[in-house]
């Protein structure tokens, strides 16, 4: 069978064991729109090392559980001009103990290559996979209850398809309606309810095309006594309906982090990606959300939009007059509170408004073809199409050149720890200045020069063909 790579992730053959081997799956779709798990087993995590006698002390696959073998290679390190040498090549169980085995080592002082690779990275350039491409499987039948698609099977070969369009996909947009117990105040995900949530569908559900959840009856919304009731069904929802993309407008920042949080606070279990073990998550890192759920891609419009649109304002009704030349309902957030308490006429322009917005969601990645520059740029690197939505250039340009030093026969360093960076600044930061920046003259102008710089440093690379290839100690 062929299918197009959507996901993939790993789990352990037997979770209770930490030195159990990792069994990989590769979430996928047919040509006809189906969804497939295929399981490989087999492959193991490993990174490289400089030849010091003390790895094989230190390392002994006798003494130390987790790793299963050490061997020599040839191979050439990017930096240095070293030309080719030998390496260990320190294979191991659990990639999760990677990064224990790679700082015993480096605490003895002996530097580690590839050690910082994340392990579905390692399998997909070694298997030379990559995100949203077509591969070839030769499998067996397998059962399971971890996952939920319409095939799994166990994986015996696997190669590149020929498969060159995109397999159909299954979009699901989502936008919650939240009412705080304090009238008058901001909804807080810790203690106020969520009391409404509108999906929208880009083919139909249970025969229609948006649908509305709410904790009260009337106005074509499915009603629910409770709120936990309501989170209980939109799991069920996600389940039957089986999206392959989860969207919204600012789905990261708000609607999935409170709505995650609102069930642990109902002791409901977030539980809706392919994986029927693994909880959806909600990680901040810095000022924004990550949003992790197995199998499935979440796609915020808010974020794309704000990315590659140049646009005075970036609220829902403006993006959608100005991309889409539709308008949102006339409700603003200071009257939901009394729409959702009022009369069965305000109540049905409530749930009006909510739909509304959660069709506007996925009007906006549809019509706008959001995700396709995204999807692009996942088969040239071979990052995840979650992973390119949410990381910056460097994770799809480091990627990238994996794969093609690997093809090489060149291995990478580690990235730089805090204390490499301190080193290097000690050594260098006298001899170093940032940019110069010119202070505009406050005040109207006649005529204002615009000069656009993000492609400056790519341009000054190749100007004097500066590379890091070329650093010398």
């Amino acid at each position: 069978m062929e299918i197009q790579i959507l996901d993939v992730d790993y789990t352990a053959l037997d979770p209770r064991d930490p030195a159990a081997d990792p069994i990989v799956r590769i979430f996928g779709k047919t040509p006809e729109g189906k969804t497939v798990c295929a399981f490989y087993e087999g492959y193991r995590p490993y990174f490289y090392s400089d030849c010091d006698p003390e790895i094989l002390k230190m390392l002994d696959p006798e003494k130390e559980g987790q790793v299963v073998n050490i061997e020599k290679v040839r191979k050439t390190a990017v930096m240095g001009y070293q030309g080719a040498r030998d390496f260990y090549k320190i294979t191991l169980h659990n990639p999760a103990k990677t990064p224990e085995i790679r700082d015993m080592v480096k605490a003895r002082g002996i530097k580690t290559y590839e050690a910082d690779i994340l392990f579905k990275y390692r399998f997909m350039n070694d298997m030379d996979l990559g995100s949203l491409v077509w591969v070839k499987l030769d499998a067996e039948p397998a059962k399971t209850e971890t996952v939920s698609a319409d095939t799994c099977v166990r994986v015996k070969g696997i190669s590149r398809g020929k498969g060159v369009q995109d397999a159909p996909l299954r979009y699901m947009a989502l936008d919650i309606e939240c009412v705080p117990l304090k009238k008058g105040t901001v909804p807080e995900a810790e203690k106020d309810p969520v009391v409404m949530i509108a999906l929208a569908f880009n083919t139909p559900f249970r025969g229609k095309q948006a649908m509305v959840l709410a904790t009260r009856n009337g106005a074509d919304a499915v009603g629910f006594d409770s709120e936990k009731e309501m989170l209980e069904e939109l799991v069920n929802l996600i389940y039957e309906y089986d999206p392959d993309i989860i969207t919204g407008f600012n789905i990261n920042n708000f609607d999935l982090p409170y709505i995650l949080e609102r069930m642990r606070k109902n002791k409901v279990q977030a539980v809706f990606g392919r994986c029927r073990r693994k909880h959806a998550i909600a990680r901040k890192i810095m000022a924004r959300y990550r949003i992790s759920v197995t199998g499935r891609v979440v796609v915020d419009s808010y974020e794309i939009v704000k990315k590659d649109f140049s646009l005075v304002r970036y609220g829902l009704d403006f993006v959608a007059k100005s991309l889409l030349k539709q308008s949102k309902a006339d409700v603003r957030h200071s009257e939901i509170e009394k729409l959702w308490s009022g009369s069965q006429e305000d109540y049905r322009k409530l749930v009006e408004y909510s739909q509304n917005d959660a069709v506007l969601a996925l009007d906006l990645v549809l019509k706008l073809n959001l995700i396709d520059k995204y999807a692009a740029l996942s088969k040239i690197s071979g990052t995840l199409l979650q992973d390119t939505l949410d990381s910056g250039e460097t994770t799809k340009i480091e990627n990238f050149l994996l794969k093609e030093f690997n093809k090489r026969g060149y291995i990478l360093p580690c990235k730089p720890d805090p204390s490499d960076v301190d080193r290097r600044e000690a050594v260098m930061g006298k001899d170093l200045k940032g940019g110069f920046v010119l202070e505009p003259e406050k005040g109207l102008h006649s005529y204002v020069a615009v000069f656009d710089f993000k492609s400056m440093y790519p341009s000054i690379i190749r100007t004097y063909n500066v590379c890091p290839t070329t650093i010398l100690k």
